[in-house]
C-alpha cells in the first residue's frame, strides 16, 4: 500500500504532485490535475503522466517539481 509522503501544488494550483513511498520502499511521484468541474469527492483527477520510481526523497522532490513547473507553463 502506498502512502502519501509530500504534497505539493502548482503556482497557479491547477496541478499537484504527491509523491508517495511504495510498499517496496520506493517513492514515486504522481501528477494530478485539478478537475473542471469538481465532484463532490473529486477535485484532482490523476494524469497520464508517469514517473520514475526513486530510492531518495531529494531526487522524487526535483522531479516533483519539474513536473509542476512543465504542467503549469504548458496546459
Amino acid at each position: 500500500m502506498a502512502t502519501i509522503v509530500e504534497t505539493m501544488e502548482s503556482d497557479g494550483h491547477r496541478w499537484k504532485a504527491e509523491i508517495v513511498r511504495r510498499s517496496d520502499g520506493l517513492f514515486q511521484v504522481l501528477l494530478l490535475k485539478r478537475t473542471e468541474e469538481p465532484e463532490p469527492d473529486k477535485l484532482w483527477a490523476p494524469h497520464k503522466r508517469a514517473a520514475a520510481f526513486f530510492d531518495d526523497i531529494a531526487a522524487a522532490r526535483r522531479t516533483a517539481q519539474e513536473l509542476l513547473a512543465t504542467s503549469e507553463g504548458g496546459a
